[in-house]
């Protein structure tokens, strides 16, 4: 019977395989051992959960210095149409509401009559107005004290602000803007009271 050949495998190939088998060996008392892995059976922490889940978190966990959002203010609801009619010195139609809620207001005259229009905004477009008449158009302001916070009057027009809310309030007549002035500063003193 001949005699089979010894099959040697190199020992480039057993290397490896001995240093791992070495390594597991030494390491398996002396090793911290791994996290178990993670399973559907385990609870993850309460911070993961409250991160993780909006419906779990607590009202405590809101922002608490969010200020709510003041109601809107109804530029028409601001003028009554007897001291619009009293302001342009002539019978007005009813007001024409821009907006929802209106931010601003129009009462206009008879078109078969003499020309007038008094005209209310309230809120962004009233503060944009008196920045545009007064720093680009360069129109010339007067301060008046005792409405809102500051108040500054030019030819048929009035502006101020209360808080946040600017208020516009213009006139349009063909009569001369100095006749106007005092009652649109009257009209300003009483529109400033309801808000």
């Amino acid at each position: 019977m001949a005699d089979r050949p010894i099959l040697h495998r190199p020992a480039s190939r057993l290397a490896p395989i001995l240093a791992l088998a070495l390594t597991l060996a030494a390491c398996s008392s002396a090793c911290p051992s791994a996290p178990p892995p993670a399973s559907a059976a385990q609870p993850l922490p309460s911070a993961v959960v409250a991160a993780s889940d909006p419906a779990s978190a607590s009202p405590s966990d809101a922002v608490s210095d969010v200020s709510p959002t003041p109601a809107p203010i109804d530029a028409c609801a601001l003028i009554k149409p007897a001291e619009a009619a009293k302001l342009a010195g002539l019978k007005l139609q009813d007001p024409v509401p821009e907006g929802d809620p209106p931010t601003r207001c129009v009462w206009t005259a008879p078109p078969t009559g003499e020309t007038a229009q008094v005209e209310i905004g309230v809120g962004d477009g009233a503060q944009k107005a008196f920045e545009i008449d007064k720093i680009t158009l360069q129109h010339a302001f007067t301060a008046v004290s005792g409405i809102g916070d500051e108040a500054w009057a030019e030819d048929d027009a009035i502006f101020f602000r209360k808080g946040d809310a600017w208020v516009s309030i213009t006139l349009v007549r063909l009569n001369d803007p100095a006749q106007n002035a005092p009652n649109l500063v009257e009209l300003a003193r009483i529109v400033v009271k309801r808000f």
